[in-house]
């Protein structure tokens, strides 16, 4: 007889609890699987139905037709960035009497060689298919690295329509975001490897290499002292360039370099006939040439030239200090700040290693929600978006992860849901309802509703950068975590 309690009813004990757990999980996979499939469903319906509709039926290709007739321009040893050589191949073919101009890199063309064997219509709609494939890559991304909760997955595939614009005009906007995403995501452990640094530098610099606009995110990079991801970038880029001599020559290399990147800033996009001043145009050079109007439909004035940069350098340094604050606070220590906030030290021994002189570890988490690192380049990502000179409604898709990660924030409270539907609202409806709206509201409002694209753009970088600042940092126990979380 023993006077000690039985333990022979623990195992049992413990299998309960285990099927319970697991048929609680399986309850909670059941509104993920339905959401997903009614997001897809959706996606289908509203918005891939109507692109294929007119992919199928449009007889110009809408904005793919300039990089088809680039990469057959330059196939045939012509210069892709002469558009008159672009509009002649297009009337031999009987497909569209002229063609919008060429201004990517050239190692973007390496990318597009699979279209040399098809039609203008062929390719067209293979580029419709490319960019579904696109999203659901990114749409993956943005769940795994960008903390996107799957009803916002979901609640784009219904309703963000940038998405079907996008497919709809052809565009490769989808196709640069996805390494761009996936460079970031390589380096948004906090554990650096060189095999890590260099994956992820290397495919960030893979997507400058197809659009340029993407090599902003090299700061966030250089901030956070990956120097070695840096490098991958650089060296990615000048071996794109080498690969793509063959098919782009060295001068028009040296053009592309010399006399169509230079013209970004002037808002003449080497030919460009669109005029600046669209009402979907949704960019910062745009506002100002408002003020400032020049005399040129395509070229911004002198005065809007120059408030654009200043705009652009104040953007980019308020982003560069709240994230600086949220990630390194010694480095402002250094630079006569007293004192560590509340935020600052939180309870991980950030303070203590402060008030000693030693450097921290960087923070890994808000309080809820979104990784800090994940909120800066939400944020960086709008400033990437807003400060070109064209800013339309096919670029807004590269703000899929800023949503993602201001819709992580929504649990913090009702002020951060409501502002996120407000703002999501506002990114996301239809142009048409924003027409008929600025007609329908009086003169004085006009303008805002004209902007309301920007100003909610505008909006999710400030979500994300003000939840930055009132996070405090915790472990890390989320799906960017390194290892086991410790208690």
């Amino acid at each position: 007889m023993s006077g000690s309690p039985s333990s022979e009813p623990a195992p049992a004990t413990v299998a309960d609890g285990s099927a319970d757990a697991a048929k609680g999980a399986r309850r909670r996979g059941l509104p993920t699987r339905w959401l997903l499939a009614i997001g897809l469903a959706s996606h289908l319906v509203f918005q891939l139905a109507p692109a294929y509709q007119s992919v199928t039926t449009g007889p110009h290709a809408r904005d793919y037709a300039s990089y088809h007739y680039a990469v057959k321009a330059a196939a045939r040893g012509l210069d892709p960035y002469d558009p008159q050589q672009l509009d002649a191949l297009a009337r031999a073919e009987r497909t569209r009497k002229t063609v919008q101009p060429y201004f990517y890199p050239p190692p973007f063309l390496l990318g597009m060689s699979w279209a040399l064997p098809l039609s203008l219509r062929q390719a067209y709609l293979a580029m419709l298919a490319l960019n579904e494939l696109a999203l659901a890559g990114v749409l993956a991304a943005c769940v795994r690295w960008f903390r996107m909760p799957v009803w916002c997955v979901a609640l784009v595939l219904l309703a963000y329509t940038p998405l079907p614009d996008n497919a709809t005009m052809g565009q490769a906007n989808l196709l640069v975001l996805l390494p761009a995403l996936a460079g970031a995501g390589m380096l948004l452990a906090q554990a650096s490897s060189p095999r890590r640094d260099a994956l992820g530098g290397g495919l960030l610099g893979l997507a400058a290499m197809l659009k340029m606009s993407p090599a902003l995110l090299l700061g966030w990079v250089a901030l956070r002292g990956r120097w070695r991801a840096v490098g991958a970038a650089i060296v990615t880029a000048i071996v794109l360039t080498l690969l793509s001599l063959p098919l782009v020559g060295a001068h028009d290399q040296v053009r592309f370099v010399t006399e169509v990147l230079p013209g970004f800033a002037s808002g003449s996009y080497h030919g460009l006939t669109i005029p600046l001043s669209l009402p979907s145009n949704h960019s910062i050079p745009d506002l100002w040439n408002r003020l400032w109007p020049s005399p040129s439909r395509t070229r911004l004035s002198d005065a809007a030239q120059w408030a654009s940069r200043l705009t652009t350098m104040g953007l980019l340094g308020a982003w560069g200090w709240a994230y600086v604050r949220a990630a390194h606070p010694a480095w402002l220590g250094r630079f006569g700040r007293a004192g560590v906030s509340a935020h600052d030290g939180g309870n991980d021994g950030r303070g203590e290693a402060l008030r000693r002189g030693r450097q921290p570890s960087p923070p890994h988490e808000s309080r809820e929600g979104a990784d800090t690192d994940v909120l800066a380049v939400a944020a960086l990502l709008v400033i990437m978006v807003v400060v070109p000179a064209y800013t339309y409604e096919h670029h807004l898709v590269f703000l899929v992860p800023t949503v993602g990660a201001a819709a992580s924030l929504v649990g913090r409270g009702r002020r951060w849901a409501l502002a996120f539907a407000v703002l999501f609202f506002f990114l996301a409806w239809p142009l048409a309802w924003l027409r008929a709206a600025q007609d329908a509201v009086p003169t004085v409002l006009a303008p805002l509703v004209r902007e309301s694209k920007f100003l909610a753009a505008m909006g999710f970088s400030g979500m994300c950068l003000v939840a930055l600042a009132q996070g405090a940092p915790t472990n890390r126990t989320g799906p960017l975590a390194d290892g086991p979380a410790r208690a």
